[in-house]
């Protein structure tokens, strides 16, 4: 009788198959609302590529217009004070060569959808190298493309706070990460950031340099050059990448598979962020509107928040664990430290504020020491896809307490780790049932993970419905007036500084409708170069004090005399202008006076200021 066993070769090119299949539908997956949305573009509107974090949106879309104006060395357009242009973005700057033939939206996405497709594949590859069956294997690429934890029990479409009971019981009425913070995990980042899949592309790129770097140099070189692109483009994963490659060798240490050779090639390629490293500090040392926006604070969420946005794949990877062939002790040891770690900081992180570091530098270098006892603990000889996905998990949930500015962009892929890890916890769980059974589990187990992913797919839907942004002071198809502004900037040569009045939201509905006024400033930087005065949250200096000044100048509850001071400090060359006809629910001031009108609209005029 015939053997029913695949054999090497046929196992190969089944997982080349599913590889090539799940990049696209992942792929596809993440085309389809920007498609509908283009597509549906109603006459004369503007559509701006994105439904989620425009404003970001329109930092990216700054450079890319910079880029597209032959510019190299750019400079922050969401602040008037002067700079001397010394930001270098590698992946803004050859987005924006492309955007100067096809536009700002469609360039944007097709980088989004093209990383996209090539980080599925160089997952696959990544596991590939492992030494998992076809079916973990294939468990292991979709909990990663698609994983998520609990966020979907509790989902909102907008904010990080909810009232529901489960929430209220779990994290103080927090939203779990994967409800909102799409860098933490794979489709939630395939759908909204090509930023994101570029530098998880990059990440795993530096992976699979360093895996190759055992055995020869000659990887080596592009693992420094993708080394130096990913300090250029995103930093603070640098820094995730230096944890997760010290837990990686811890682990190939204690099983005694690190070779000199293979320290001294991670090395060079570790060397690769330097050149990047150094710029950057040279722009942070002369640039003093760079140095402002490196300082504005961005703390990641209550740890809770944290956990639960993982939850299920952590479950299933301790169990994996608990059922792995790991020396005995070694494994008790793992779990408890796994276990009392990160539960115990979920119940320390009960009642602390959201405005403050959670772990000071000590405590957190303690965590952090304790946490890479765990790869040190599990790995296993010649297994490097196991020690280095528990070296990433075991950081994972530490990284983004080091309490410094940015912490919480180290949270970026969270999820990868635990959902390779995940899938073999699945496989061990699934093992002794019957078939039918089995079947049923896994799709059951599948679907709940998955389940915050869908969430993420259907939100963009509804936002394209109710044609608002997730900011909520942008809608999705900007009116006629907003596209005739960006034209006519568009043509207005040399520096501009632009004043628009910051967005009122829609005060019988503030999130499922478009805004009652839109703010300009983000999209009128990002899509025609622009310097805005008030124009993003992070980028711009003293944000909130500017954006208190841009309402006043534009309401009658100032004197003319306090407009004139405005004025005299901002100095707009530009000021977008709302119509009071139109806005009658605001008491908007009459600025005709301030120069010449070279656009008038049913909802905007533009006023070119005559000093």
């Amino acid at each position: 009788m015939p053997s029913t066993e695949s054999s090497p070769e046929e196992r190969q090119e089944n997982l080349n198959r599913f590889i090539l299949y799940l990049a696209i539908i992942v792929t596809g997956l993440a085309a389809l609302p920007f498609l509908i949305a283009w597509i549906g573009t109603p006459g004369g509107k503007l559509y701006l590529g994105t439904q989620f974090n425009t404003d970001d949106h329109m930092v990216y879309a700054a450079w890319m217009r910079q880029a597209m104006d032959g510019q190299f060395f750019f400079d922050n357009r969401f602040a008037v004070e002067q700079q001397p242009s010394l930001t270098i973005h590698a992946y803004f700057l050859v987005i924006g060569w492309v955007a100067k033939l096809v536009g700002i939206p469609l360039a944007s996405n097709l980088a989004r959808l093209g990383f996209t497709f090539l980080f599925v594949m160089l997952l696959g590859k990544l596991i590939q190298r492992s030494q998992l069956n076809i079916f973990t294997a294939k468990f292991a690429m979709i909990l990663t493309a698609f994983g998520g934890g609990l966020g979907f029990a509790v989902w909102e479409h907008f904010g990080r706070l909810t009232e529901k009971p489960l929430a209220q019981a779990l994290s103080s009425g927090r939203l779990p990460i994967d409800v909102w913070q799409p860098e933490g995990f794979v489709f939630s980042s395939a759908l909204t950031n090509g930023l994101f899949m570029v530098s998880f592309c990059l990440i795993l790129g530096i992976i699979h340099c360093v895996l190759d770097a055992k055995d020869s140099w000659k990887k080596v070189p592009l693992g420094f050059g993708l080394m130096l692109l990913l300090m250029n483009i995103h930093s603070y994963d640098v820094l995730l990448v230096a944890f997760i490659l010290i837990g990686f060798l811890i682990a190939t240490i204690s099983v005694k598979g690190a070779t000199k050779d293979w320290i001294l090639r991670s090395g060079v390629i570790a060397l690769g962020a330097i050149p990047s490293a150094l710029w950057f500090m040279h722009v942070l040392g002369e640039d003093k509107v760079f140095q402002a926006r490196a300082a504005t604070l961005t703390y990641t969420s209550n740890f809770q928040t944290v956990l639960i946005g993982i939850f299920i794949p952590f479950l299933l990877s301790i169990f994996g664990l608990i059922k792995s062939d790991v020396e005995k002790n070694k494994k008790l040891a793992s779990v408890g430290v796994l276990i009392l770690l990160n539960i115990g900081l979920y119940f320390a992180a009960s009642g602390k504020p959201d405005d403050a570091y959670f772990l000071g530098m000590g405590a957190w270098g303690v965590c952090l020491l304790i946490s890479l006892s765990v790869p040190f603990l599990v790995a296993k000889k010649d297994d490097h896809l196991w020690n280095l996905a528990w070296a990433w998990a075991s950081v994972s949930t530490i990284a983004p307490y080091f309490p410094q500015l940015f912490q919480r962009k180290l949270a970026m892929g969270i999820i990868i780790p635990w959902a390779i890890l995940g899938a073999i916890g699945l496989k061990e769980l699934l093992k002794p049932l019957e078939r039918n059974v089995r079947n049923m589990v896994s799709t059951l187990i599948i679907v709940i993970t998955c389940a915050s992913s869908l969430s993420w797919f259907q939100r963009e839907f509804l936002l394209i419905r109710s044609d608002v942004s997730t900011t909520s002071m942008h809608p999705v198809y900007f009116s006629a007036d907003v596209k005739a502004l960006v034209d006519q900037l568009n043509k207005e040569p040399g520096r501009k500084v632009v004043l628009a009045m910051p967005g009122v939201r829609d005060p019988n509905s503030p999130t499922l409708s478009p805004p009652y006024l839109p703010d300009l400033n983000a999209v009128l930087s990002g899509m025609t170069g622009v310097y805005s005065y008030a124009g993003h949250w992070s980028e711009t200096p003293n944000y909130d004090e500017k954006r208190g000044e841009a309402t006043m100048f534009f309401l009658q509850n100032i004197s003319d005399d306090q407009r004139a001071m405005l004025m005299e400090k901002i100095k707009p060359d530009f000021i977008v202008a709302p119509n009071p006809a139109t806005f009658t629910n605001l008491p908007l001031a009459d600025l005709s006076g301030f120069g010449s009108s070279v656009f008038e609209g049913d909802q905007f005029s533009l006023i070119k200021v005559e000093n």
